[in-house]
């Protein structure tokens, strides 16, 4: 029986190693299997209660079964489930990222929403980040320029985070999720956004658990990030804004998206498990150590000095053009229009609302029902201010990353806003996430500069002014 004990450990490693070569499996999940332990000590004991009897094994079959449907249940998720949205029968829910039972999010959840003034002396800060398991969301999309932070956080009720800040030249702010995400006692779901200054330089500590981390430093005067994440799936953007940073990531089991803006030079070096890593020279290493640096690094401005200590990974690092550096054609906008302000929300490469549709739209949003606001993916941001019109533009499904689209302008002309959106698209050549996107920009425009909204058109077109959707608004 040992014998056969070692061959079924053999063959679920190589399942788990297998799934995930095909793109079938998200080392995110682990974080739900973690949670099923003491199911152990239940086999256990079962196995001890009839030892000596037909069924002597009873036990150890039923882990497998187990083990089996959830690896199963876990590919079926990559395969037919759209992000951010689930399948639910009963009490279990079964996401992307995991299984749940109940709703997948903690029974009960509140929005939680904190911003803190610039510091009059302040010439750099700090900022640590103690997360926990969940989603985390981290950028420079500010509403106010006079802000160091805002963030927008949706927690488990009477859980909210601790926040602690030390005015200073180095002004220090740290952010600490009060509840325990051991996978010995299961895992508290929370989606976090976090918008910094860009103003002063910064540096960077972040420790998570399992879970879905979009740190996008573009906007930033990032000069130190030090990642310390669990199970988890990260995706990382540096910006051109210092000339050096130093970067050290320590990771479990996950998947790693490293992207860099064209016209920085990089020096690698890695040690931990057997991981496969894409360079963006295109080359792929399957190595437990290495060093590699780019032609250009002892010569170059702008340099990134990566230090990365990872389990079983499957790490990505390619390069991006910045949007500043796109040239932007001259849209199609008539001569007497109004620019309009507006801001962004967030942008990214899975809708908040999940679509099928590979046409690009125009959506209007409002607040989700309450009902329906614990799984809404749109429970991140607050839509409840009367005085703003919420417009989520959609570039449609696609089926490869390395599509965005990202509004520009905002113009009123004959009677009807205009919003004009860069649309990017990835190159022949290109290496891109091998995943469905569904590419959008959520933006907020001030109602008192708009004429009345019932019957207002809106059109969105593209850089060359082509129309790509419209939306006439109702009452």
């Amino acid at each position: 029986m040992k014998h056969k004990k070692f061959a079924f450990t053999l063959i679920l490693i190589g399942s788990f190693l297998l799934l995930y070569n095909l793109g079938l499996f998200s080392w995110q999940y682990i974080g739900s299997l973690l949670k099923l332990w003491p199911f152990l000590l239940i086999t256990a004991g079962l196995d001890l209660i009839f030892k000596h009897t037909r069924i002597g094994h009873l036990g150890s079959y039923l882990a497998w079964a187990l083990i089996i449907c959830l690896l199963s249940l876990g590919a079926l998720s990559q395969l037919y489930l759209p992000a951010d949205s689930s399948w639910q029968w009963g009490p279990f829910t079964v996401q992307r990222t995991g299984f749940y039972l109940g709703t997948g999010q903690a029974t009960a959840q509140t929005q939680v929403s904190r911003h803190f003034e610039l510091p009059s002396q302040a010439t750099s800060y700090q900022a640590k980040i103690e997360f926990g398991a969940g989603k985390l969301y981290l950028g420079s999309n500010l509403d106010d320029p006079e802000h160091l932070l805002e963030a927008n956080l949706r927690v488990p009720a009477n859980s909210d985070p601790i926040f602690d800040l030390i005015q200073d030249t180095n002004t220090k702010i740290e952010i600490k999720n009060p509840l325990t995400t051991s996978w010995v006692f299961g895992q508290h779901s929370q989606s976090w956004q976090l918008d910094f200054t860009p103003s002063f330089p910064a540096r960077f500590t972040i420790q998570t658990g399992a879970s879905d981390n979009q740190l996008d430093f573009s906007g930033l005067q990032l000069q130190e990030l030090n990642l310390d994440t669990g199970a988890s799936n990260s995706e990382i953007t540096f910006g051109l804004h210092q000339s050096n940073i130093k970067c050290t990531i320590k990771t479990g089991v996950s998947d790693l998206q490293i992207n860099l803006p064209q016209g920085m030079e990089y020096q690698i070096k890695y040690e931990g498990g057997i991981s496969r890593i894409q360079l963006p020279t295109g080359s792929t290493k399957s190595t437990t150590s290495f060093t590699e640096q780019s032609p250009d690094y002892q010569t170059a401005e702008h340099t990134l000095d990566l230090t990365i200590n990872a389990g079983v990974s499957q790490i990505k690092i390619s390069y991006y053009t910045p949007i500043q550096e796109i040239l932007k054609p001259t849209p199609t906008i008539p001569k007497d229009s109004t620019e309009l302000d507006f801001y962004s929300l967030r942008r990214g490469a899975q809708s908040p609302i999940p679509t099928e549709s590979t046409s690009p739209s125009l959506i209007r949003l409002e607040p989700p029902s309450p009902t329906a606001e614990t799984l809404s993916p749109l429970r991140l941001y607050d839509l409840s201010n009367p005085d703003k019109l919420y417009l989520l533009a959609l570039l449609g499904q696609k089926s490869t990353g390395g599509y965005r689209i990202q509004i520009q302008s905002a113009f009123l002309a004959d009677g009807k806003l205009i919003l004009q959106a860069e649309v990017i698209t990835p190159e022949e050549d290109e290496m891109v996430t091998e995943a469905i996107t569904t590419p959008f920009d959520l933006i907020a425009l001030d109602t008192d500069d708009l004429p009345p909204l019932p019957d207002l058109l809106i059109e969105l077109i593209d850089q060359d002014g082509k129309l790509l959707a419209s939306l006439e608004l109702e009452q």
